[in-house]
């Protein structure tokens, strides 16, 4: 086949045969185009992952965790070792507890203040996710990859509350979407300024997450890297057709010129311009030699953050973080999380709504290859040379690699799996673009079946939610508001994925009908932040409010919690140390209790026998706590005597006191 002469860069790069000021023109739009674009999603994601997330209180022990050892960080002035509630925290790594001292001394000690990092990484893995499909594949890919992923189940939930998960998840892509961009610069300096970028995220994954942040990298950098190097030892693309290599000698590359075959010239030549260089010119000596200081800065930012709390407690951090925290989780189990081996494959079926029934469509256009469909006969040049179908392979090994390697741990919780999350919105984005570009009557009929299939089920759990007498459910829960809000809610999600199925049905556009599914998501997430999420906060934290409150009048008085999980009452409070006892600290909370000191008390209702005899007063109840102390509840304005709905039986050997 007769080959193409065209241009090439410095670096062996083929640059474009589109005349330089119609070229020049396009790409200034098409600047000015993708900013607007990138604007629109940070200001999009900021609003949705913010807005009402200081309707409620932090919720679970772990956010509470990570929020008061912030504060405490703030209060202290000590940004090496975390503390909380007085004792040195060595859990986890200093990322977190930084952003929740920076967050907090900035916007103050509130729910919403704990919650801004969160929202904020979840928009950095948006934009990272983005500028991944948007190189790999196409504008409109990177369009859909942001809206499926951004509104997962598990993507939202995170975006909204305290934890690690999203920081190392954000830092992960980013690291991801910097090394593919230094891939496709022209210029040397561009390549090493960008994979500095990737080893400067990566080491602040690092620092969020610990050493198992290079592993979860090196899961995805490895299967892409072995997956194009067999295609280039195969000579074929993703078109199916045997791809005629380059022919490089050693004349053109001295005097800047590329012999590229006409299909090559063809792909790269056509509306988007040298976006994938030729594949023979990975991985180099010298783009080896680009890699060097990327891989210092990540260990040198990496390693940082793990040697002052190393040298400040004599390696004592190092032990219990790498040995109790890394190690320990994969070996045994700890924290009482044990899980049967499918439980992260059930997990995926809610945590990945509203795009569960898409799932399987999209791994087998993965597994197939993109090859086995035309949908790359309307895509641009950067899939055609080979990286699109590289980039599914290794995003569905990546994914097998992560469920695999925590499957096998003996600690499982529901968010360890959420670093394949990005890469399963990648696969499910480009199934959607491929179907709507050339088989949309079929996607039509895919999502007829998975709309069904999800009414049916949904319907059944609502009404098996509504007809579950409220005598069988746990004591805790039976509160008529958040029931009744429970049940609105999920019949609520059967409407709007009633209408959708419908709309699938009958509209004319199966576009239509997607749009319908995420704005009715969308709606759905709203109702449970204005709504649903505030119910369960008054129930959960309002007897900690009211102990908070008064601590805050009373500053001379101990706090103690019986059988009652910490809940935050520092972080409330805005105090360093409250006492958690069980049983075996019985016999001190009754001395404490006797004491002239005042004391207040929170304690589980059920156990509420077990101070039988004590001189204390019942100060407010409700089904799940009671709150009591050693002297006569005094009279604050700021606090209103019926923030419980008290429950008519009380315990005869208590003295009550209003």
């Amino acid at each position: 086949m007769a080959g193409s002469v065209m241009e090439c860069g410095t670096d062996w790069r083929p640059s474009s045969t589109i005349p330089r000021s119609r070229s020049g023109t396009r790409h200034r739009f098409a600047n000015v185009a993708t900013v607007v674009e990138l604007a629109c999603i940070t200001v999009l994601a900021v609003s949705g992952y913010l807005l009402g997330a200081g309707q409620y209180d932090l919720l679970t022990d772990d956010e509470i965790r990570y929020a008061e050892a912030g504060r405490q960080m703030l209060r202290t002035g000590d940004w090496i070792v975390p503390v909380y509630n007085g004792e040195p925290r060595y859990q986890k790594p200093l990322l977190v507890y930084w952003l929740q001292a920076i967050s907090q001394g900035l916007f103050g000690n509130h729910a919403l203040a704990a919650r801004i990092p969160s929202a904020l990484a979840a928009v950095i893995t948006l934009l990272s996710t983005w500028s991944i499909a948007r190189t790999v594949w196409d504008a409109s890919t990177a369009r859909w990859t942001v809206l499926v992923l951004g509104t997962m189940v598990e993507f939202v939930l995170l975006a909204r509350m305290v934890l690690i998960d999203m920081l190392l998840v954000a830092c992960l892509q980013a690291s991801v979407a910097a090394m593919l961009s230094a891939w496709h610069a022209k210029s040397v300096l561009a390549r090493s300024f960008r994979y500095q970028w990737a080893g400067l995220a990566l080491g602040l994954a690092v620092c969020a997450k610990g050493p198992l942040a290079v592993l979860l990298f090196v899961l995805f950098a490895l299967p892409l890297v072995m997956v194009m190097r067999g295609m280039r030892r195969r000579g074929g693309d993703s078109c199916g057709e045997p791809r005629q290599s380059a022919r490089l000698d050693e004349r053109s590359l001295l005097s800047g010129k590329c012999v590229v075959n006409s299909p090559m010239v063809s792909a790269i030549s056509g509306d988007n311009p040298a976006r994938f260089p030729h594949h023979g010119c990975f991985w180099d000596r010298r783009e080896l030699l680009l890699l060097l200081p990327a891989g210092l800065i990540a260990l040198l930012v990496g390693l940082g953050s793990y040697l002052l709390p190393h040298w400040r407690t004599g390696g004592e951090f190092t032990w219990q973080f790498l040995f109790a925290e890394n190690w320990q989780r994969f070996t045994s189990v700890i924290n009482e999380h044990p899980q049967p081996i499918w439980f992260y494959l059930a997990l995926v079926v809610p945590l990945s709504f509203p795009w569960t029934g898409a799932i399987p469509f999209a791994l087998c256009h993965a597994w197939q290859g993109e090859r086995h469909n035309s949908c790359e006969a309307t895509g641009d040049g950067a899939a055609k040379c080979g990286l699109g179908a590289a980039w599914s392979r290794a995003a569905l090994i990546h994914i097998g690699l992560v469920f695999a390697f925590f499957t096998f741990s003996r600690t499982k919780v529901w968010t360890y799996t959420f670093p394949a999350m990005p890469s399963l919105a990648l696969l499910i984005a480009r199934w959607l673009v491929c179907q709507l570009r050339v088989q949309p009557q079929q996607l039509r009929r895919y999502l007829n079946l998975a709309l069904g299939v999800g009414v049916l089920v949904c319907a059944s759990a609502a009404i098996v939610v509504t007809a579950w007498p409220d005598r069988r459910l746990p004591e805790e829960v039976q509160d008529e508001a958040f029931l009744f809000a429970v049940r609105s809610w999920a019949w609520f999600l059967v409407g709007i994925l009633s209408l959708c199925w419908w709309l699938s049905r009958v509209a004319c556009s199966v576009r239509l009908a997607l749009a319908t599914l995420v704005l009715g998501t969308v709606a759905w997430y709203s109702v449970a932040v204005y709504y649903v999420l505030p119910t369960a906060d008054r129930m959960w934290n309002e007897p900690v409010r009211l102990v908070a409150g008064l601590w805050q009048h009373c500053p001379e008085a101990e706090v103690f919690t019986y059988h009652v999980h910490e809940l935050g009452l520092n972080f409330h409070a805005r105090r360093d140390l409250v006492h958690h006892w069980r049983n075996e600290a019985l016999p001190d909370l009754y001395e404490r209790l006797r004491h002239p000191r005042p004391a207040i008390v929170l304690v589980d209702t059920k156990l509420l026998h077990h101070l039988r005899g004590l001189p204390t007063h019942v100060w407010d109840r409700n089904r799940r706590f009671v709150v009591l102390a050693n002297f006569e509840r005094p009279s604050f304005p700021q606090i209103q005597a019926d923030q419980f709905a008290v429950i008519a039986h009380e315990e005869p050997t208590v003295r009550h006191s209003r």
